[in-house]
């Protein structure tokens, strides 16, 4: 009799505990991941996240600069399916909408100022880098505002107009120069 009295006190007992984990809510939302993937049975915190959580499988894999970021950086509410995931929803905009919300077309999550990217972005524009042009600097032709940030829309693509200073100069052949020149060098007579 004691023995079917502990058993089903100890049924009794599991049944109450699963319903009492079942009935908690997460924080987190509708999570899938198990809570020591990110809690140790210590607590809550601090937070220490496993080496076999894949953040790519959440839609948004941790490259670059984002790998490094802190959880809080993009996660300011405990809710993470709600989390936001288009540059615009970290980052501010400092071209002002002018070139299109698509980020990557010029950087990369390596770095803002990826010079490699933003030279092949370029050749898909009105006025591919070629020549000399691969090796200025990208301020020269677009000029910052006065508020610093620098200007994309509406730029001269001609050698007069983006170069008029110095256009004569980077076209003319110098002096006694080139095949059949009939010009002697300066200072040659």
């Amino acid at each position: 009799m004691k023995s079917i009295l502990l058993l089903l006190g100890m049924s009794l007992l599991a049944t109450t505990s699963v319903a009492a984990q079942q009935s908690t809510k997460n924080p987190h939302g509708p999570l899938t991941q198990p809570c020591a993937t990110c809690h140790a049975p210590e607590g809550w915190l601090p937070v220490r996240i496993s080496t076999a959580f894949d953040h790519g499988k959440t839609g948004f894999a941790l490259t670059g600069s984002h790998a490094r970021a802190t959880c809080r950086s993009c996660h300011a509410s405990l809710d993470f399916k709600g989390t936001a995931t288009t540059c615009s929803s970290c980052h501010s905009d400092v071209h002002r909408g002018e070139l299109g919300a698509d980020c990557s077309r010029c950087h990369t999550t390596r770095s803002f100022l990826d010079r490699s990217q933003q030279v092949r972005a370029h050749q898909e524009t009105r006025f591919p880098l070629t020549g000399s042009h691969v090796a200025v600097d990208c301020e020269s032709c677009h000029t910052p505002t006065p508020q610093g940030q620098m200007a994309f829309v509406n730029r001269a693509t001609d050698c007069v107009g983006a170069s008029r200073p110095t256009a004569s100069n980077a076209t003319a052949r110098p002096r006694g120069h080139g095949r059949g020149s009939t010009m002697p060098p300066r200072g040659s007579r």
